[in-house]
């Protein structure tokens, strides 16, 4: 008796897989959508004491212009702590992942700028952003990592 009952068990089981497989929706595969992602990109040095030396953001968005090309917009601003002996300047970088590095660059003194660029990449390749600071020896710029942005196609 109890084998008839798993037999049984066991046959609607089958069939209602079965039912399930043919009411199901057939979705076919495609490449990855666009996406716009948020972007949040900032260089931070203190002087070891806590004071603020250096603070630098990016926040905005970055988004695929089709397959080819991507568009970044958002607000850049800086801070540099007083005591440097010369101008100091800071800097947005970008490009399309593996690519060639394109810039703005600002006096840090400028404390707000309206970013708004386009770029080129190979077919729904990413976007990389970094910030930095003409923070080292001989007022060469320092940077934070590199951010990376999946922002696929549309």
């Amino acid at each position: 008796m109890m084998y008839n009952l798993m037999r049984r068990l066991r046959g609607m089981a089958l069939a209602g897989a079965l039912l399930g497989s043919i009411a199901a929706p057939v979705v076919a595969a495609a490449p990855a959508q666009a996406a716009a992602q948020t972007a949040y990109v900032q260089y931070y040095l203190t002087d070891g004491l806590g004071n603020v030396k250096y603070h630098v953001v990016f926040y905005g968005t970055v988004y695929p212009e089709g397959p080819y090309h991507y568009r970044i917009v958002g607000d850049f601003s800086s801070y540099c702590g007083p005591g440097a002996l010369t101008a100091q300047s800071v800097r947005l970088d970008w490009r399309e992942s593996g690519g060639y590095w394109s810039d703005r660059r600002f006096w840090c003194d400028n404390y707000g700028e309206h970013i708004d660029t386009y770029g080129s990449r190979s077919y729904g390749n990413n976007v990389d952003l970094t910030v930095g600071a003409t923070s080292g020896v001989f007022n060469t710029y320092e940077y934070s990592s590199v951010h990376t942005f999946q922002i696929g196609v549309d």
